[in-house]
């Protein structure tokens, strides 16, 4: 204390860093010892007083020890810590440093801030108004603004949590909580008030014991509240580099802006209204068509109207987007191609998410919007929509990438209205041909490009739905001419699966609404035909789309109402294909099908592969091993499986005894009768156990001088005894095969090699036809001829 205690006297102590370094060592005496509170006061007044660059390192370090011990140092220590921070900040906050380095000590210890929390919001909330929008201020003081506001934020979160818990404990049964100790407990003598300040003795830091002061209990003020949210909404919406979108100090500090306001919006979080001000983002938004907008900004705003449309009320919505309309408008024709795709997706986002909760009107309406608020705003999309439509007609030479706008825009509008597109759906057919015409066969100026595929998928589906409105040339058009020629001539894979999943909406869909919707059995059946004919043909390696396609038939075939009509005639051959498709669980639910339709009779199944089923559409498949399969299922599903000869059989691991001479079955004889020793393993264990125990215990030889292992009498009669036992759970598992389980897993080897799947017919079909009556063989035979000879 002697060497220290200069160094709280100006006069005695000039250089800055040995004064400090004192103030270090009192902290040190201080949260170690207890000390006058005249004292304490006075090195933390002195610390918060140091704003000096020189000795900020040293400052922080003495500050890191005596905060937290300040309310356990003295009974008032919560006041006092609360009375000299403000006073600074009140005092002493006109000057930047000042402000800068007291506001970072409450954000380090805001654990310690938190009894006294309510004294300091109104100061912290007006420095953050200061800190983050100051002309001068740098990209460090606006961290610290939104540190403060985390601060904030978290103070709230951990009022949240402590009232939980106490309704929790008030909720328990026994209705008895544990008694939290405190510094100034009346119960505890002054040794133990000293000893439980201090922790262990061994800790530096005591244990901070919070009290409960006046008050604590409250939320913050609604009007704090709305304030650090509209700071970090202007913030997060200022901060991004014009140059740089991703990476930069700016950018981050957005990001974290926007984490901040998704956690604080949450519902338990401040669950009252909030005020937001909005109409700010007007501005950000027209900055679009300026000379050099900054598109970081841009975005960040759209991100947060979006995220913003899910948590207000839907008056709230309707009063925040009337004076952004023209801004979001601006959005919307936004023609800068390199962020083009990133702001349009984010309007989409914007508009989808709006158009959700207030949709669009119907064709035969008046007006865009029956709510005046969002009339300008959803005219305004129809009119984009519609005129890109019609520039990209007009222009026979622009590429289909430029309708990226305009068909996002439109996706968005149809979102929660599909008979939106039902107003543009001439205008829009033409379109859609002219970029299917493009994409199969593409002109030299415009290669086919991943986003013209994209637009091209997304053109589908909005129109899917909207056949119904269609009338017969544009149908035609649209199945006859669109589809059909995709189906035959499209490179890309994405687009087949489009089409095919189209497909399958139209007909795995049992909604009344949607079957009036979809296209007549009749155009179905021609497109699965040509999909029959083409997905396999042009895309054999995309397991991905057959499958796809397989499903639809497989279902088709499985329907009640769908399995009685053409399709099933028409889709012999997809069926086919289903029964010799390379993933086994396609196959096998093929099979099931086939299967089902006949009896399990060995003579029907056999007439039926000669006279009933048409091969030819297996093409160069080899269709034995489907009758393979055919053929093996009508065995009996009870018969234990079984050798054919005892031949075959080899001996138990046990009969080798007998087969050995005299000699070694004495060598045997001994080995049994060693006396052993009593076992130490629990009798609680069952047998499994046991064994495994044994094994570890037993299972180390004995080792010689040269450290070569051996094995002990004890470890062999272990090994057997371990041998003979997996030899009988072997055995045991063996008696419950059965004969059908043998014969299912030889069918589907036979898939996977043609060569097993001769050999196995070959082998097989004398002793099947043995088994037939003569009757059965004559019938058979004289079907038999035409047969072989039809090649």
């Amino acid at each position: 204390m002697m060497f220290a205690w200069p160094c709280l006297l100006v006069k005695n102590c000039v250089d800055p860093a040995t004064r400090y370094h004192g103030h270090l060592l009192l902290s040190h005496i201080i949260a170690k010892f207890a000390i006058h509170k005249r004292i304490v006061l006075q090195v933390f007044h002195s610390l918060l007083k140091a704003h000096a660059l020189e000795a900020r390192i040293v400052v922080r370090q003495a500050l890191e020890i005596l905060t937290p011990a300040m309310p356990v140092r003295m009974e008032d220590g919560n006041t006092m810590l609360t009375h000299w921070t403000k006073k600074i900040i009140v005092e002493e906050g006109h000057s930047m440093q000042q402000l800068f380095h007291i506001l970072q000590l409450v954000v380090r210890h805001y654990k310690v801030y938190y009894p006294v929390r309510h004294h300091l919001v109104q100061h912290m909330v007006n420095s953050i108004q200061r800190l983050g929008f100051s002309p001068t201020g740098t990209i460090e003081h606006r961290k610290l603004a939104v540190e403060l506001s985390e601060v904030i934020i978290k103070w709230e979160l951990q009022r949240i949590k402590d009232e939980s818990d106490t309704q929790d404990i008030a909720a328990s049964p026994s209705g008895v909580g544990v008694k939290r100790l405190s510094a100034d407990d009346p119960n505890l003598n002054a040794e133990s008030r000293k000893h439980h300040a201090s922790g262990t003795g061994s800790s530096i830091v005591p244990t901070v014991i919070p009290k409960v002061e006046p008050g604590s209990t409250e939320p913050i003020e609604r009007a704090h509240a709305d304030t650090v949210l509209n700071f970090l909404l202007r913030l997060a919406c200022q901060v991004n580099d014009a140059n740089t979108m991703v990476g930069t100090p700016g950018e981050l500090l957005s990001r974290r802006c926007v984490a901040l306001l998704k956690t604080a919006l949450k519902p338990d979080v401040w669950p009252q209204q909030c005020d937001l001000k909005l109409n700010w983002f007007d501005k950000v938004f027209a900055s679009v068509e300026s000379g050099s907008p900054n598109y970081g900004n841009i975005c960040t705003a759209l991100e947060l109207l979006t995220f913003l449309l899910g948590v207000m009320k839907k008056e709230q919505i309707l009063a925040s987007c009337k004076p952004l309309q023209r801004g979001i408008a601006a959005c919307i024709t936004c023609s800068n191609s390199k962020v083009q795709d990133m702001v349009i997706r984010l309007v989409h986002g914007l508009l989808s998410r709006l158009m959700s909760i207030f949709p669009t009107e119907p064709t035969s309406s008046n007006v865009a919007s029956k709510y005046e608020e969002l009339e300008c705003l959803y005219a305004c999309v129809g009119k984009v929509v519609f005129e890109g439509l019609a520039n990209y007609e007009k222009n026979t030479s622009a590429s289909p990438t430029t309708l990226f706008g305009t068909l996002m825009m439109l996706k968005a509008a149809c979102v929660n209205n599909p008979s939106y597109i039902d107003r543009l759906i001439t205008p829009f057919m033409r379109v859609l041909q002219r970029m299917a015409r493009e994409h199969i066969t593409p002109t030299p100026p415009h290669e086919t490009s991943p986003v013209a595929s994209e637009l091209l998928v997304l053109s589908l589906d909005l129109v899917k739905s909207r056949v119904v409105v269609m009338g017969a040339e544009m149908r035609k058009i649209f199945i006859g001419t669109i589809l059909v020629g995709l189906i035959e001539k499209s490179p890309d894979v994405k687009i087949m699966k489009a089409i095919t999943k189209m497909l399958e909406d139209w007909i795995e869909n049992k909604n009344p609404i949607a079957m009036n919707q979809a296209p007549t059995l009749r155009e179905k059946s021609i497109l699965l035909v040509k999909l029959m004919q083409y997905v396999e043909k042009r895309f054999p390696d995309d397991l991905e789309l057959n499958a796809q396609f397989l499903d639809i038939v497989n279902y088709i075939y499985r329907d009640e109402t769908l399995k009685c009509s053409e399709l099933t005639v028409k889709l012999e051959p997809a069926f086919l294909a289903g029964l010799r498709c390379v993933q086994p669980a396609i196959r096998a639910k093929f099979f099931e099908v086939f299967d089902a339709s006949m009896k399990r009779r060995l003579h029907d199944r056999l007439m039926y592969i000669t006279c009933s089923q048409n091969w030819e559409a297996m093409g160069p498949h080899y269709w034995i091993k489907q009758c393979i399969e055919l053929l093996v299922v009508t065995a009996s599903s009870n018969t234990l499986i079984r050798m054919s000869s005892d031949a075959n059989l080899l001996p138990g691991i046990t009969s080798v005894i007998n087969m050995a001479d005299s000699a070694e079955k004495d060598s045997f004889v001994n080995l049994v009768n060693v006396k052993e020793e009593p076992s130490d393993i629990p009798e609680g264990l069952d047998g499994q156990e046991k064994d495994d125990i044994d094994m570890d215990l037993h299972a180390v030889g004995s080792v010689d001088q040269k450290g070569e292992e051996h094995p002990t009498s004890r470890t062999r009669k272990a090994a057997l005894a371990h041998l003979i036992i997996r030899q009988s759970k072997v055995l045991e598992s063996i008696r419950s095969t059965r004969t059908v389980q043998f014969l299912f897993a030889t069918a589907q080897l036979c898939h996977m090699d043609t060569a097993l799947a001769e050999r196995v017919w070959l082998d097989c079909f004398p002793r099947l036809w043995g088994i037939l009556t003569e009757k059965q063989q004559s019938t058979l035979l004289a079907e038999m001829v035409p047969f072989v000879c039809s090649g």
